[in-house]
């Protein structure tokens, strides 16, 4: 009756060609920032920025902010994270505030911080401004205006 789902998106940053791989034996202080996916098996001290994707590996350990399309984490990550997609792995921890438009978490992930869907708050914000509008509308035809 129920099938176990995962997200696309997931599946497809695991399965494309990582051109960036930083090792397990690896520590780098320092921003990164590319066009290309990149998987961190290392340690990171820094924010990493890039436009495809980023997965943490389960021994990782980042110590900055993470900004990708789509961000797959196993391992540790303390910072702020900025994405269209995040799936927070069993093996994963996020110790930051999280900003995505789309959130996966498995069941053993763990998160500390605060969660702002970005496309929810979006829509709030305009339904607010389209509300205030309409009120003001409203107020110009009661004066005759």
């Amino acid at each position: 009756m129920f099938k176990k789902f995962k997200n696309k998106s997931a599946i497809e940053l695991e399965q494309q060609p990582i051109s960036t791989i930083i090792g397990a034996d690896i520590k780098i202080t320092g921003d990164i920032s590319g066009d290309t996916a990149i998987r961190i098996d290392g340690m990171v001290e820094g924010n990493v920025t890039v436009t495809k994707g980023v997965i943490l590996g389960e021994k990782s350990s980042v110590r900055g902010n993470l900004k990708a399309n789509d961000i797959v984490i196993y391992g540790k990550l303390n910072g702020t994270v900025h994405a269209a997609a995040l799936h927070l792995k069993a093996s994963g921890e996020v110790n930051g505030d999280i900003n995505v438009d789309i959130v996966e978490i498995e069941a053993g992930g763990k998160y500390n911080g605060k969660l702002n869907m970005q496309g929810a708050h979006e829509k709030n914000n305009k339904n607010a401004e389209l509300k205030a509008e309409n009120r003001a509308d409203k107020k110009l035809e009661l004066n005759g205006k």
